[in-house]
């Protein structure tokens, strides 16, 4: 494996970010719906399908970061999958590859709404999970 993400850099960009309310309307307006299922086929292994992430109940595209999650890069742990808990702890393990932060301290509640609005003002909002509709 290649050098791991500059956790550094990002945090002093979180800093910046404004909370995005991923419950806002206008986020998932007239957006298709995907399941869990078909997220797992746009991993970045298909050159020719785009790179998606799932975060919260909303599915993000970030090929234009392809250098961050294609095939081989640090982030393609993430690509195909559903990556709520995984961001927020900036973890690549499998187990994290959910939504579930039950078990949160409120400092890590926080922590995971700034990381899920600086993922949704960086990248476009492309679907909605059809399981957490």
């Amino acid at each position: 494996g290649g050098k791991g993400p500059d956790v550094k850099s990002m945090l002093a960009s979180l800093k910046k970010t404004k909370v995005i309310d991923i419950n806002d309307e206008s986020l998932r307006k007239d957006l298709p719906a995907m399941n869990i299922d078909e997220l797992l086929e746009y991993d970045g292994s298909d050159p020719e399908k785009p790179i998606l992430v799932g975060i919260e109940d909303v599915v993000i595209d970030v090929t234009d970061s392809k250098e961050k999650y294609g095939q081989g890069k640090g982030y393609n742990a993430l690509a195909g999958k559903i990556a709520t808990r995984a961001i927020a702890l900036s973890s690549f393990s499998e187990d994290d590859m959910t939504n579930d932060c039950s078990d949160f301290t409120e400092d890590q509640l926080i922590q995971k709404d700034q990381w899920v609005s600086y993922f949704l003002q960086r990248y476009p909002v492309v679907a909605v999970i059809s399981e957490y509709q």
